[in-house]
């Protein structure tokens, strides 16, 4: 069996480092409108919204057809196609972090056949990483075969550059890091080219959230230095900055594996400031949704087909309370996590599709959200394993205000040990969504 424990801290803003213990083998369509002008919050107009407060969204939208119509194609339903089986044209829905030795994963035994499946590959392979979990390596040739038995999508999210710690600059400038990050990342792509069908692959989460912050420090992104040079060929006459490193693994990718669906990580701390946290009504969400969207302009991201976001990455109620394990903080006490799901008070759901809305239309791709935590609604904040949460049960009961922000995806999993797990409110979403999926615009 092998454990992977992903420890979250936080000072503002969303971070996470994965750690791991080996025990044996070791989602467009493009925004209907055009974002909200202005420096003060408005939720009209986003679909699915309650400004009042009292009336929720579609519960679960309509069944697409079965063959897919003629005509321009948006760039969600292009990805929906290409992955196959029956996700044609219709929105996402997945799980991850959830493997086991054999192969016999939660997300395959829920009733329904989810869409996406995901798994962290973290650590170098030179201090026990994910490319020495099992023998061959082929870590990730095991995973993908097991997502093709069920008939799943195999998804991959690369999370190497924490290594040393979330949000440590100094492997930007470590020759061996980095000698050994190309080396892993080439080896992922060999065994998703050999796999040879579409595979998901999500870069970096938080790593391009700290970029942004270095860059303020730095004077901009072109000066966050780092040393890329001769780590692959795709990097020949690339500069030697977080820019010129987004390229290259982007050139890799492409490359190397015409079967990736590739997608960065937008990460709400990139310009300092949390949005998604804001209780001031007069806050530019707006304009600090586009602020970050630059940052994504600039390294690249554009190019890729679509971006990914966090909701939270645990239960509200863990970081109400707080939640120390053996010494480690897991949670660190915080408030404003639990959402109002009435949109009435700040921050709500309708600040965050706002958010959301905006990066989707600047960077002209759509969005998964992606690791949302499994907690149930409730009065209190609850308790280890039983923590609240809201978001599970407002993505499934708001899937028209997902997609009409440029959503095409969401996927479930736990960012830290302790935390609610397959809830009620997840396997009934999970079942009635299938019942009755949702078409993409």
């Amino acid at each position: 069996m092998v454990i992977r424990l992903t420890r979250v801290t936080h000072a503002g803003r969303s971070l996470r480092l994965v750690a791991f213990v080996t025990l044996g083998l070791s989602f467009l369509a493009c925004a209907a409108s055009d974002a909200p002008e202005g420096g003060t919050f408005d939720p009209t107009g986003i679909p699915g919204s309650s400004p009042g407060g009292s009336t929720p969204g579609a519960p679960y939208g309509t069944t697409p057809t079965s063959a897919p119509p003629s005509g321009p194609v948006s760039k969600a339903k292009a990805i929906t196609r290409k992955l196959g089986g029956n996700r044609a044209d219709r929105f996402l829905v997945g799980m991850g972090n959830d493997g086991t030795d054999s192969g016999d994963d939660d997300a395959y035994k829920l009733g329904p056949t989810l869409d996406v499946h995901y798994h962290y590959l973290n650590g170098l392979s030179s201090e026990g990483g994910w490319a020495t979990w099992n023998k061959n390596p082929d870590y990730p040739t095991k995973r993908m075969r097991e997502a093709r038995n069920k008939g799943v999508v195999p998804m991959f999210t690369f999370y190497e550059m924490a290594a040393h710690g979330d949000g440590n600059r100094a492997p930007l400038t470590d020759s061996a890091f980095l000698t050994t990050y190309f080396k892993d990342f080439s080896q992922v792509l060999a065994d998703i080219a050999a796999d040879g069908k579409p595979v998901i692959l999500h870069l970096e989460p938080d790593f391009w959230g700290y970029a942004g912050q270095w860059a303020k420090q730095s004077g901009g992104l072109s000066k966050v230095t780092m040393n890329i040079s001769g780590k692959a060929p795709e990097c020949a006459g690339k500069p030697n900055n977080v820019i010129g490193f987004a390229n290259c693994l982007y050139d890799m990718v492409r490359g190397r594996t015409p079967n990736v669906i590739l997608a960065f990580h937008m990460s709400a701390f990139g310009t300092n400031v949390d949005p998604l946290l804001n209780t001031d009504p007069q806050f530019d969400v707006v304009g600090e949704a586009r602020k970050l969207a630059a940052q994504g302009k600039e390294m690249g991201f554009t190019r890729a087909d679509l971006f990914v976001v966090d909701a939270l990455d645990r239960d509200a109620g863990c970081y109400e309370v707080g939640y120390t394990v053996n010494g480690e903080v897991l949670c660190r006490k915080e408030s404003n996590r639990y959402w109002d799901d009435r949109n009435v008070k700040l921050p709500h759901f309708n600040q965050y599709f706002t958010w959301l809305k905006t990066l989707s239309t600047e960077l002209d791709l759509p969005y998964m959200i992606w690791q949302i935590p499994f907690g149930e609604p409730s009065s209190s904040p609850g308790s280890p394993g039983k923590w609240r949460d809201n978001r599970t049960a407002y993505f499934f009961t708001h899937m028209d205000q997902i997609v009409g922000t440029g959503g095409m995806a969401a996927v479930w999993g736990t960012g830290a040990p302790g935390q609610s797990y397959l809830t009620p409110s997840f396997k009934s979403g999970v079942k009635a969504y299938f019942a009755s999926p949702v078409a993409l615009p």
